[in-house]
């Protein structure tokens, strides 16, 4: 979807147009796995990110006056992340340290499998920045200066922690697939 596209359905929302239900229900649409990936990425949980990823359209409907306008996608994404990140926040004063997340059900997290890894398995040898940037951009199909935006981060920093985790991630594969 382009963005011109998304930001004539989030028009429609704003307004309460008589079709703001059905223009939330296309950005869902478009949008709902790129949310969905960016919140696993970050809380490692399938149900969680799946709880979240609702989460994050209620709150777009409901807080649409605050789309100043720009991309929709990168608004969307912030909202998840925010969420996410609010998330592990609370839980870490809630769950015993003990506690271990649950296993995410792989077969529903991605259709990109690599031999045996799975998405999750892939960015796991990453840190949580350069996890955060490539999900952004591989999953999402964001822009480096979105991303940036999105986490506060400098255009160049973005572009270096991403080539930082594309080489480990190339590494990782050549040598057959063990953590580097």
């Amino acid at each position: 979807m382009k963005n011109y596209e998304a930001e004539k359905l989030m028009g429609k929302i704003i307004s309460r147009d008589p079709d703001s239900a059905d223009a939330l229900q296309k950005l869902y649409t478009e949008y709902k796995q790129q949310v969905y990936l960016l919140s696993l990425s970050i809380v490692k949980n399938h149900s969680t990110a799946e709880d979240i990823m609702q989460d994050v359209f209620v709150s777009a409907y409901e807080n649409c006056d605050k789309f100043y306008g720009g991309s929709v996608k990168a608004w969307l994404m912030t909202i998840a992340r925010n969420l996410s990140l609010n998330y592990i926040k609370r839980r870490r004063f809630e769950t015993p340290e003990e506690e271990l997340p649950e296993v995410p059900d792989t077969k529903d997290i991605s259709e990109a499998v690599i031999g045996e890894l799975t998405y999750l398995d892939l960015i796991s040898v990453l840190s949580e920045t350069e996890q955060n940037v490539v999900t952004l951009s591989v999953s999402s199909g964001l822009k480096h200066y979105e991303i940036a935006k999105i986490l506060g981060m400098s255009y160049a920093n973005v572009r270096s922690v991403y080539s930082r985790a594309l080489k480990k991630l190339k590494k990782l594969l050549s040598e057959g697939g063990g953590k580097a």
